[in-house]
């Protein structure tokens, strides 16, 4: 097993969160959360549990992110 093709097919696939390169639309209301993953919006709420749970439930295997459009996102852990 080549542990360092693995870890370059999964970077490859999933590319480090840019915020740069994502759009965030203007009919999004301020304070919702986002749900990144691969640089793109794929979940948005209204608590962060919420969208962590849609995340790790549509996207298991993925690298994700989460934003909050218009306000800081508050500190917090996560055990895995």
């Amino acid at each position: 097993m080549n542990l360092q093709k693995i870890i370059d097919d999964f970077k490859k696939e999933n590319p480090p969160l840019d915020k740069s390169k994502i759009n965030i639309p203007d009919f999004i209301p301020d304070g919702k959360y986002l749900g990144i993953s691969r640089n793109i919006i794929v979940v948005i709420g209204d608590t962060l549990q919420e969208v962590v749970r849609e995340l790790f439930k549509k996207f298991p295997e993925s690298a994700v992110g989460i934003m909050r459009k218009g306000k800081e996102l508050e500190s917090f852990e996560a055990l895995y």
